[in-house]
């Protein structure tokens, strides 16, 4: 445990130093501009405008931060030869994985953070109630990017970081398409497509449990124990992702 908290603490500084702050900042100039249109609005439907706009916006910036803050770790690693230098002071290559993920988890954590105390000032000065349901929106939208984060991981073990990106975003927009695609079964069930389809919904993470914005902006009633059901899912979406990387890394030659 020891070795993957000293690996992560190495890596959480190499984020930090990386463009997230940079990010960060341009997330609050949009942040203002586009609250300062909408809250020019005479719309009955203004607050929950904002709201969603809000929320919506954070999740964007926050793919934005698991492509510019966990996808190149692996690669960037492995090309300063870190990766082979860790790896040579007996340190197993799954404790290596882990201390990548704690790390950039960590930097993503912080950023994350930042981005939701400026998106709650902002509501607070726009005069937008900041009630519970948004805290909550915002606790899931995190543990769907870490579980986002851990794929990205897994995705820039086996490829390159050209298509770890296209595979990490196409796993975010398919994980959000799991109506469209129980649809899609239900149509073409019993045939070759039906169970194509069908195989790739059996095996892709169901990120929509992340989402319940439409809910928050509504006031409706969320059950309690939620989001616990969500961070467990988004713990074993992230076990099985580093297992993946794990067996891929064993077998790869560093030397």
């Amino acid at each position: 445990m020891k070795k993957v908290l000293i690996i992560g603490r190495q890596i959480l500084k190499g984020c930090l130093r990386a463009r997230s702050l940079s990010l960060v900042i341009f997330y609050f100039f949009s942040l203002v501009i586009f609250m300062s249109m909408l809250s020019s609005s005479d719309s009955a439907y203004r607050k929950a405008l904002i709201i969603d706009s809000g929320l919506s916006l954070i999740n964007i910036f926050g793919l934005f931060l698991v492509a510019l803050v966990i996808l190149p770790i692996y690669q960037n690693e492995k090309s300063r030869h870190t990766l082979v230098a860790s790896l040579s002071f007996d340190v197993s290559r799954a404790k290596y994985l882990w201390g990548l993920w704690s790390g950039s988890g960590a930097a993503l954590l912080i950023n994350y953070l930042a981005m939701s105390l400026l998106l709650i000032s902002t509501l607070l000065v726009l005069g937008v109630p900041v009630e519970f349901g948004i805290f909550r929106q915002l606790f899931l939208n995190f543990c769907e990017l870490l579980a986002l984060g851990s794929f990205a991981i897994t995705f820039s073990v086996f490829f390159s970081n050209v298509v770890a990106t296209m595979l990490t975003f196409s796993i975010y927009l398919v994980g959000h398409m799991t109506t469209s695609f129980h649809e899609a079964v239900y149509e073409w069930k019993g045939s070759l497509i039906g169970r194509a389809l069908d195989l790739v919904w059996a095996v892709m993470p169901d990120l929509s449990l992340f989402n319940l914005k439409d809910i928050v902006v509504k006031n409706s009633e969320i059950p309690f124990y939620y989001e616990m059901v969500a961070l467990i899912y988004a713990l074993s979406m992230i076990f099985i992702a580093m297992e993946i990387a794990r067996y891929r890394l064993n077998r790869e030659n560093l030397m």
